[in-house]
């Protein structure tokens, strides 16, 4: 009977152990290698809109070079953008299928990944210029706020509030993205 009761301890140690491992791997392979990706985007995104809000205080910069500056900087991020989300979403989808096998920490983290790229940005003070509240990456939600300044539809100081708008709704998904990250680490990671 103790050699019955011992098995069955072994057996439900090497499942725990197996379990363990599984979310380790799914934390490794997965999340950190995407949170990497994002934190490199992240960057680029908020110095580049910068870059973007510092030109336009200069009075003399000609307002398409000021969009044209905008558009290749988001050509220039969408390759990476692209294989994060789209990475993110077939991942969600697979771990899905599997019937909750991925803790659900790692689904949320998926989840803030995508609504990282899908921001909607307060463009109300823009009126109808602009479709408002659609979901949009951020450079798209930058490019139709300075599409609307080279139409003269708007001045270079409300095009700055678009830059100020789009950066603070970046910061409030960073901010989610960063407490899914934890709460995922601490989830596969710990014991």
């Amino acid at each position: 009977m103790i050699d019955v009761l011992l098995a069955v301890l072994t057996k439900l140690v090497a499942l725990f152990e197996l379990n363990r491992e599984r979310k380790r791997r799914i934390f490794e392979d997965y999340i950190d290698p995407i949170f990497s990706d994002l934190t490199a985007i992240d960057g680029d995104y908020r110095q580049g809109i910068m870059s973007i809000r510092d030109m336009l205080v200069d009075p003399d910069l000609p307002n398409n070079e000021v969009y044209s500056r905008a558009y290749r900087v988001k050509t220039e991020l969408d390759p990476l953008r692209k294989k994060v989300t789209a990475l993110a979403r077939v991942l969600q989808a697979h771990s899905r299928s599997m019937g909750g096998s991925w803790p659900s920490e790692a689904h949320q983290f998926l989840e803030c990944t995508w609504r990282y790229f899908n921001v909607s940005v307060d463009t109300s003070w823009l009126a109808q210029q602009i479709a408002q509240g659609q979901p949009c990456s951020a450079y798209t939600s930058l490019l139709a706020v300075l599409s609307t300044f080279c139409d003269g539809k708007i001045g270079r100081k409300e095009a700055r509030r678009g830059c100020d708008n789009v950066l603070g709704a970046l910061e409030g998904r960073w901010s989610a993205l960063m407490e899914a990250y934890a709460k995922a680490r601490v989830r596969c990671l710990s014991g």
